[in-house]
């Protein structure tokens, strides 16, 4: 089993949504924001250290998968 799958079992056994819509986040300010957001993620020091190291363009889609939970 997964930590991702642990951690989302986790948030419904709690009743939490997890997703960053669900906390608050408004889709039109993760619009405006998503482009900068994704180069820093990029640009993070940690970023190298992936397996597979994640472009702009992922980390977009990965956030835009966070906001709504898929």
């Amino acid at each position: 089993e997964s930590l991702a799958k642990a951690v989302l079992d986790l948030c419904k056994e709690c009743g939490l949504d997890p997703n960053l819509k669900a906390m608050g986040i408004d889709k039109k300010d993760l619009e405006e924001n998503i482009d900068a957001i994704a180069m820093a993620a990029y640009e993070d020091q940690c970023s190298p250290a992936n397996p597979r190291v994640p472009m702009v363009e992922d980390m977009k889609q990965i956030m835009w998968k966070a906001y709504s939970g898929n």
